[in-house]
């Protein structure tokens, strides 16, 4: 198991090290002071392809807890992302950022349950590094001799454009995108291990783990790394939205988070493919949408007003997030709603929702796909409200 860390780790450094000068979601592998491995005593049974488990603490500059994976690739994105953790609470014992109430009210992109202010900043920093990972590993590929998408991002990449740098945007409707998040882990004064999936489609995603030649493996790698930088860079916008109007930055903190917002902007205007960059805010609408369902009370009927701050739900518990790393890559051969949705085909996932919903009209996950997918095929006022507040959506399963 040592030698396993010993030789993923020097992989993962040299991962880093094709990034280029100093930038957001760019390391030094030797600025990382110890990694604890988690879970594992032993090199078999084989790892995860996947760092599972992840944390850090905010008193042991460069340290982190990890999970063995068994891909270079998984583990350089998980160093940069708890490094960003580190960077920034070493910031938060130099200087006060933020007035936190401590209250868990605001919605996380990459969590299950409302959180407080200083996670939220802490996600918005380290995603903000994410986001700057996939985009040099999209850079890198967009580079790559024999990569069959190579001109794509000059003939036929979208960008988010400063319209949508709000992005998931506007699912959140009449300014509730401010009312949102947190980190995933660091809640500011302890760290707590989450699970995280990066890389390739999971085990049983239609189309994965198919043989696959040169081209198409580089094809793949291209178009996972296009997704990543889509999502994270949409979802760290939302989140600095958040905090830059929560009225609780100090002047440092402020400064910092304008910081992050024109960096962000910045990255929003850059091309990505466009089935990427589809898949990417259909499943930042997922997210948002399931979060919703789980957490926030329906009102007595459709026509109350929504309370503000939002009316938590008593029976809310953690839920497992399928969608945001499945949609990694388009599915070869869809077969389920999710699937469906994820190639593109949101009328036959809508077909497909609608017939889970009529064995139980209520689950979350089924009527997140069901609004989505009725959203994305009719994109009007109608369902620009349903987006913003899914949990009064009433469902007529026949679509």
């Amino acid at each position: 198991e040592a030698r396993a860390w010993q030789r993923l780790f020097a992989e993962a450094a040299a991962v880093l090290d094709g990034s280029g000068g100093p930038g957001p979601g760019r390391i030094d592998a030797a600025l990382i002071r110890s990694v604890v491995p988690y879970g594992r005593t032993a090199a078999t049974p084989p790892a995860p392809s996947a760092v599972q488990v992840s944390a850090s603490s905010g008193d042991s500059y460069g340290g982190m807890v990890i999970s063995r994976p068994s891909r270079a690739l998984a583990l350089a994105e998980t160093l940069v992302h708890e490094f960003q953790h580190s960077k920034l609470a070493a910031l938060l014992h130099l200087f006060p950022l933020l007035d936190d109430d401590r209250e868990e009210r605001y919605y996380a992109p990459w969590r299950a349950d409302p959180r407080h202010l200083t996670g939220l900043l802490h996600g918005a920093y380290a995603f903000t590094g994410v986001a700057g990972f996939w985009r040099d590993r999209l850079a890198q590929a967009r580079d790559e001799p024999g990569t069959g998408t190579r001109g794509a991002w000059h003939t036929g990449g979208h960008a988010d454009g400063a319209g949508h740098a709000d992005g998931a945007g506007h699912a959140d409707g009449a300014g509730h995108g401010d009312r949102a998040a947190h980190d995933d882990r660091w809640t500011g004064d302890q760290a707590s291990p989450s699970e995280r999936w990066t890389g390739e489609p999971p085990d049983g995603w239609a189309g994965a783990g198919a043989d696959r030649d040169a081209d198409t493996r580089g094809d793949l790698a291209a178009d996972v790394a296009a997704y990543h930088f889509a999502l994270r860079r949409l979802q760290s916008r939302l989140v600095v939205r958040t905090l830059l109007t929560s009225g609780r930055l100090t002047a440092q903190g402020r400064a910092l988070v304008s910081g992050l917002a024109a960096t962000l902007d910045g990255w929003l205007r850059e091309p990505v493919p466009p089935a990427a960059l589809a898949r990417a805010r259909t499943a930042a609408l997922l997210h948002r949408t399931e979060w919703r369902l789980r957490n926030i009370a329906a009102p007595p009927s459709p026509t109350a007003p929504t309370p503000d701050p939002p009316r938590f739900r008593t029976d809310r518990a953690f839920w497992p997030d399928l969608r945001t790393h499945a949609f990694a890559s388009a599915p070869t051969a869809p077969r389920t709603p999710d699937e469906h949705l994820a190639a593109g085909d949101p009328a036959t996932a809508l077909a497909g929702y609608a017939d889970l919903l009529a064995d139980h009209p209520t689950e979350p996950h089924a009527l997140a796909g069901w609004i989505v997918a009725r959203a994305t095929l009719d994109p009007g006022r109608a369902s620009r409200r349903m987006l913003a507040r899914p949990e009064q959506t009433q469902p007529q399963p026949s679509g």
